[in-house]
């Protein structure tokens, strides 16, 4: 059962938004960004939220945002879209940039707007000879990706990527399934660890994207009542405030002395009316609530989550191990791969 005792003291990345706003402009044309993404037959320009790219849990989110086609089409905008016989001579080493190719990027690009590319190589042979200064690096690297992931829902008639490719390790899902200590090979992950591994993060961002609302509040109670949050995961200090706001009702069951010390408990309990006019109580006990569900279905997605990878790591042991043993039942039978056709025997 959740309790109060679980709500746990982790702390919250956060990047201030004057911060995020500096990125924005640093990226221009508000932060917007155009992707040049090359598939199999051509060469597609799609406009992106760049400010997504240095936000907290950056590779993450992306991941999270391309795992669903509806999710990707809310991020992403297809610009243009050309193809091409002959990619090998579109953007290299020797040729530069072919006319066609530059001239798409030119009629896309507004000024001192930023390119992502999908390889440094590119962004090397862009910014020479186009003078467009270009972006690549992990998080770009993911958002290519997630295009790849939805590319036929975004681009209508382009192949379909392969069910292996789908279930290809990013490096988003690598550093979630990390946070939760699991260990998985790429060559183990099926579409239930996948599933399920998105739906536990979707739970942590419904958390998460409270943060700094919270934590201006947490910054009230400090000037306020001298109570310090700093070190204080969002559950526990929205938990603070249901005491403050005399919402007992909505809380999990357990002891709060068991999270709270003493004096900071006795003044929640009785700095609600120092607090009037200063916070939103009804608000917050939607938000505590919305944050309190996603954390008790994050608890049991966990759980299966731990499930599905024990099940795929042992799936995988038992492949490895008929595959050992039928090569060396073939090596000690004398087996060979060439069949000679000129014999009948």
């Amino acid at each position: 059962m959740f309790c109060l005792h679980d709500l746990g003291m982790n702390v919250d990345s956060l990047i201030p938004l004057d911060r995020l706003k500096r990125r924005g402009a640093e990226l221009g044309n508000g932060g917007f960004i155009l992707v040049l993404f090359e598939t199999t037959n051509g060469f597609a320009i799609f406009s992106y939220d760049g400010v997504n790219l240095y936000k907290p849990f950056a590779i993450e989110n992306i991941w999270a945002d391309f795992l669903v086609d509806y999710l990707a089409k809310s991020v992403v905008r297809l610009e243009i879209f050309e193809t091409f016989d002959d990619k090998t001579s579109a953007i290299n080493v020797v040729t530069g940039v072919n006319n066609r190719v530059a001239t798409m990027i030119r009629n896309a690009i507004r000024p001192g707007q930023k390119l992502a590319v999908g390889n440094f190589e590119y962004k090397q042979i862009i910014e020479k000879e186009l003078k467009i200064p270009c972006l690549f690096d992990k998080a770009v690297m993911e958002l290519m990706w997630g295009l790849k992931n939805c590319i036929k829902t975004l681009l209508p008639g382009a192949p379909e990527p392969t069910k292996e490719y789908c279930l290809h390790m990013s490096e988003g899902m690598n550093i979630v399934l990390r946070r939760y200590e699991l260990e998985v090979e790429p060559e183990m992950v099926n579409e239930c660890i996948v599933r399920v591994a998105g739906i536990v993060y979707d739970c942590d961002r419904c958390v998460n994207k409270y943060s700094q609302s919270l934590r201006t509040i947490g910054d009230l109670l400090k000037n306020i009542s001298n109570i310090d949050t700093q070190h204080w995961g969002l559950l526990k200090l929205g938990s603070a405030l249901m005491i403050l706001c005399n919402f007992h009702d909505v809380l999990p069951p357990g002891d709060p002395l068991e999270v709270f010390t003493e004096d900071e408990y006795l003044k929640l309990l009785s700095h609600g009316p120092l607090y009037e006019g200063k916070i939103f109580k009804a608000s917050l006990k939607v938000v505590y609530k919305e944050m309190l569900w996603a954390r008790l279905t994050r608890n049991r997605m966990v759980i299966d989550l731990r499930h599905y990878v024990r099940e795929a790591i042992k799936e995988y042991k038992a492949g490895q191990k008929f595959k050992e043993a039928r090569e060396k039942y073939k090596s000690d039978q004398g087996f060979t791969s060439k069949i000679d056709m000129n014999k009948d025997v």
